[in-house]
């Protein structure tokens, strides 16, 4: 359903050439003027906004209510983003779900990459390549997902049964984040640097990221907890040498990429490895040497993510992809605004470094967004501005509903407070123009967190 924007009713039926009462319509217009600024302000700002309203979150649902919203934005993007402003609610999941399968079946997006680490993804890509090829299926490898859900796992149980039916164009997923287990990355580049850059200089490059990546020493959780508590002993020409040994693993890798052969997708592994690695340290180089800024810090791990989703992208041959992420990675920052609580436009996101800094076009990112929402991290602050875009629509009692940000969501304004993070220090989020960070939004009014599947305290230590 589609709420039309408020326009008073005219007088012309009153105002027929002739009238020999232009007094008395004087008196009725005024008086229909009158009643239409004091009408109730619930109904009147009501009419005044576009809302699609959605029929639910429910994946199984008919995309009758979405395909007129989604398929204009959809068809002819490269990359259309799904972000989340909190992690955990169980409408998020069934949206991203319902979002992804519509998609995948009705526009022909085959690469999906998510907010999980690189390395550990791998399974479930291997899972559902098993699920392509009809062989006898496997248990769903839930330790690979690093926030398991009982939603998500459905999701990808759903994109099993899609390449059982596709087994000759099926849904590829990677991961694009950083935090992968470092001892898990140091021992695939040795591997995979060994296999594909024999000789001197990648065994020495091999060694010194061992040697000098202090993520890297660790063989788990809490010997990498003591190197966090030793850090004041560390040389910030340790992180020096293990970040240059990175970048010339990186050129090489790339150099080896020119070579087309039948290790081209394992060349193209060691790449997005050694990508996650440099973003890891870069992003933690503040708990392990107590060095650099956090804006820094914060874009290494986003420039990493674009880096992997260019490389997961041209490995299977640049198809329509989806990415599925937190907004703070998926926003389009048209404008800037103070991520993180840095200064304006300090941070650049994932989607951002994929447009500005890699030159890709034809990118479209939706937000879910939500006024009383309970996730990961328990319940969020609710916003309180009477300017924020989250109460208004609340106040208006919307459900559930898709609005287009290059549309008029308000005749009154042009700016809006978005909450469109979970960010406690900015319950009303920013004061913006909708388009400026997203080109649309689903709004959730209310929603609990999803079903846990595990016990996670720590979602970077898994």
């Amino acid at each position: 359903m589609r709420w039309p924007i408020y326009r008073p009713a005219t007088a012309a039926g009153d105002a027929r050439k002739g009238s020999t009462c232009p007094r008395a319509f004087a008196l009725v217009l005024a008086l229909h003027v009158a009643a239409s600024c004091f009408a109730a302000p619930a109904q009147d700002r009501l009419r005044t906004v576009h809302i699609h309203h959605l029929s639910g979150t429910d994946p199984t649902l008919p995309y009758t209510d979405i395909a007129p919203l989604i398929g204009p934005m959809s068809r002819d993007a490269q990359f259309f983003a799904i972000g989340e402003s909190v992690h955990g609610v169980r409408a998020f999941l069934e949206l991203e779900h319902r979002l992804t399968q519509y998609l995948i079946e009705q526009q022909h997006y085959r690469l999906i990459l998510t907010e999980e680490a690189v390395l550990r993804t791998e399974s479930i890509n291997e899972w559902l390549a098993t699920c392509a090829g009809g062989g006898e299926l496997g248990a769903f490898p839930v330790g690979a997902v690093r926030l398991a859900y009982a939603e998500t796992v459905s999701f990808y149980k759903s994109l099993c049964a899609f390449n059982r039916q596709h087994p000759n164009d099926p849904v590829r997923i990677a991961g694009m984040d950083v935090a992968d287990r470092p001892w898990e990355l140091q021992d695939g580049i040795a591997s995979l640097t060994t296999a594909l850059l024999p000789g001197p200089r990648g065994a020495t490059l091999v060694q010194t990221t061992h040697d000098s990546c202090a993520l890297h020493a660790a063989q788990d959780w809490s010997e990498l907890e003591q190197v966090r508590q030793n850090r004041a002993s560390r040389p910030v020409t340790e992180f020096n040498s293990c970040i240059d040994a990175l970048n010339e693993l990186s050129r090489l890798v790339l150099d080896r990429l020119k070579r087309v052969d039948s290790e081209q997708h394992q060349a193209f592994r060691l790449l997005r490895l050694v990508q996650t690695a440099l973003g890891w340290q870069q992003f933690s180089r503040f708990i392990y040497y107590g060095v650099g800024d956090r804006a820094q810090a914060l874009n290494a791990r986003d420039d990493a993510m674009a880096l992997n989703v260019l490389a997961t992208w041209r490995e299977y041959g640049r198809p329509k992809t989806i990415i599925l992420a937190h907004t703070t990675h998926t926003t389009l920052s048209r404008r800037p605004v103070s991520w993180f609580n840095l200064s304006s436009g300090a941070f650049h996101s994932c989607l951002y470094n994929l447009r500005r800094t890699q030159g890709v076009g034809d990118v479209r990112a939706i937000a879910l967004i939500g006024y009383d929402l309970t996730g990961l991290s328990g319940k969020t602050p609710k916003a309180t501005s009477p300017d924020s875009l989250n109460l208004y629509l609340h106040d208006l009692n919307v459900e559930l509903a898709f609005l287009d940000a290059h549309g008029r969501l308000s005749s009154r304004r042009a700016h809006w407070w978005i909450k469109i993070d979970n960010a406690p220090h900015q319950p009303d989020g920013f004061n913006v123009p909708p388009s400026s960070q997203f080109d649309a939004y689903i709004f959730v009014n209310s929603s609990a967190e999803g079903s846990r599947l595990s016990s996670f305290t720590d979602p970077w230590m898994w």
